[in-house]
């Protein structure tokens, strides 16, 4: 398996997620976004959407015009919906976890670690999980909030970790 498999089980970004929507309740699909993107293939839409190649500025601003929202709302991790007024509103989709497991593909992608690594590293990572991966970092953080010391933490880190075992 190589990196750019791995990276391609990724979800599919914030921006398309939310234009998926939008594009669905006005009737537009991909294929009518070729202008939009400046591309002359229904695959190269696809590669944006998926996650596998990244759209220029330009094309992500041309989107958000023909959709009728503004960037921010292109890009907020909630997909928009309309709400009775018409009026648009939000509603989580995208998980915290979700969020950890992309950045960690991504960042395995920029440092361009081998296939081999990063076949090891998200072997690791699935085995532990995400939820106790942010799990143990909330712990910690808490720690040096309350600025007590980490052997504590360390503590109760491996209590919870026992208790999921079990």
């Amino acid at each position: 398996m190589d990196v750019l498999e791995l990276i391609q089980g990724m979800s599919k970004p914030k921006w398309a997620i939310n234009a998926e929507v939008l594009m669905k309740r006005n009737g537009i699909q991909q294929g009518d976004l070729l202008d939009t993107f400046g591309v002359t293939t229904k695959g190269a839409i696809g590669h944006y959407f998926n996650g596998r190649r990244e759209p220029s500025l330009n094309g992500l601003i041309k989107l958000s015009e023909l959709l009728n929202i503004n960037m921010s709302q292109l890009f907020e991790g909630d997909t928009p919906s309309t709400s009775e007024k018409g009026q648009l509103s939000s509603a989580p989709v995208i998980t915290e976890q979700q969020h950890l497991t992309d950045a960690l593909k991504l960042l395995a992608r920029a440092i361009e670690i081998s296939a081999d690594d990063a076949e090891v590293f998200f072997k690791v990572y699935e085995k532990i999980g995400a939820d106790n991966i942010l799990k143990a970092s909330r712990i910690l953080a808490e720690a040096d909030y309350q600025s007590t010391d980490k052997i504590s933490a360390v503590i109760e880190i491996q209590d919870f970790i026992k208790r999921a075992a079990s």
